[in-house]
């Protein structure tokens, strides 16, 4: 059995039960599959009050200390966050508040690595523990951490520092992979490891059962927008479309900062009886509203390899998405959906009257995406984990 901490902020907890979703499902999937075991160091921003007028830093406040999620023991240490003008010391604050918390894991348990998920401030932050400990690790980088933060010239060197302690860097698309060796990592050092699709979630069902049980009309024309509330995700460029698609609805999964700008955006449009913001929706009641949706439209600027494409697609909807990231690497079809020509309210609407006209299959659509399986995932990731172990003279 190969005894695994996985550190990363990016983990569910009961007050945010969706937060990084993508890892849970990646390491339950793993754990499910393969002689792994593992506990999990979620780090939380130390915030003092609860209440919920103090936002998501009250959210923080109001994680408990540990506890079980999806059959993980999972441990929330805080650590001081310094907001707007702290980012280049967040590691190191990060490092101060849960390296004891990781040091009592890993003796306990007998971990033999630390499996560490966002290469900023996370993977920076395990990097230094796990080299405290005199441990081999392994980072994931996912997306926004290299897209976005490394754009810093000294977060990038931070995280340059950091792969090069590392075993292996794992990223979940071939653009990021690309990304890091144009930043000067070795080929040899990093490799793409892609996630894959619960397909006990995620399959083609029957429309309009899906609708009734979601309470949307039955003939609709129904567009789905998946993702964090930010100008990122582009929430804001599939309202504007609507303008140009009459009798199109849509639905919003999601939540975060740029909610009240929404609302705001579907009053002054007048576009109220046409749009749902649904909130944060969980996992499994997800696959209901991609089921229900003729399309979703993924409008983002930066991605690494969305889950939600993946998922749309498994359940036989097709998507409209933007050329960014993994993205056109999942997407290589002609009944998948459209890439967009350009990030715009105008090349979405253009975009889904496409997919509309061509009206593929559903079981067409399931179809393109069945090698996307978590057991090869698992199996290349399990595979990796035990020769870097084994490198390092811990088996």
């Amino acid at each position: 059995m190969l005894r695994v901490v996985t550190f990363s902020s990016l983990f569910p907890n009961s007050v945010r039960p969706t937060h990084g979703i993508f890892v849970a499902e990646r390491l339950r999937h793993l754990c499910q599959q393969s002689a792994v075991a593992a506990e999990v160091v979620a780090p939380v921003p130390w915030f003092p009050w609860a209440g919920e007028r103090f936002g998501r830093y009250g959210e923080f406040a109001r994680v408990g200390t540990s506890e079980q999620h999806g059959g993980f023991t999972v441990h929330y240490p805080r650590h001081l966050v310094i907001p707007k003008f702290g980012m280049t010391t967040q590691p190191a604050l990060m490092v101060r508040g849960t390296w004891r918390c990781v040091a009592d894991v890993v003796q306990r348990q007998g971990a033999k690595l630390i499996d560490a998920h966002y290469l900023y401030p996370d993977g920076v932050a395990a990097a230094a523990i796990a080299q405290r400990l005199g441990l081999p690790y392994v980072l994931t980088a996912r997306g926004s951490d290299v897209n976005q933060i490394g754009e810093f010239p000294a977060c990038r060197q931070m995280m340059l520092r950091a792969i090069a302690g590392a075993a292996l860097t794992i990223t979940v698309s071939e653009a990021l992979r690309r990304r890091l060796l144009d930043w000067g990592v070795a080929a040899d050092r990093v490799v793409t490891i892609r996630n894959g699709i619960d397909r006990d979630k995620f399959s083609p069902q029957d429309q309009r059962a899906a609708r009734t049980e979601l309470g949307i009309e039955p003939d609709a024309r129904l567009l789905l927008s998946v993702g964090k509330l930010d100008t990122n995700k582009g929430h804001h460029l599939v309202i504007e479309s609507l303008l140009q698609l009459p009798d199109t609805q849509l639905c919003i999964a999601g939540d975060g900062p740029a909610r009240a700008d929404l609302l705001a955006q579907v009053e002054r449009l007048r576009l109220g009886d046409r749009v749902r913001l649904l909130g944060a929706v969980p996992h499994a009641k997800l696959a209901k509203y991609y089921g229900a949706a003729n399309a979703l439209v993924l409008a983002a600027e930066r991605e690494g390899l969305p889950n939600v494409v993946l998922e749309s697609l498994a359940c036989g909807t097709p998507v409209v998405a933007t050329r960014v990231g993994g993205i056109p690497e999942i997407m290589l079809r002609a009944e998948q959906g459209e890439l967009l020509s350009e990030r715009s309210a105008d090349a979405i609407a253009a975009a889904v009257r496409a997919v509309r006209a061509r009206n593929p299959p559903r079981e067409e659509v399931a179809a393109s995406v069945q090698d996307y399986d978590w057991q090869r995932t698992s199996e290349q990731l399990v595979q990796a984990m035990k020769a870097v172990v084994s490198r390092a003279g811990r088996l």
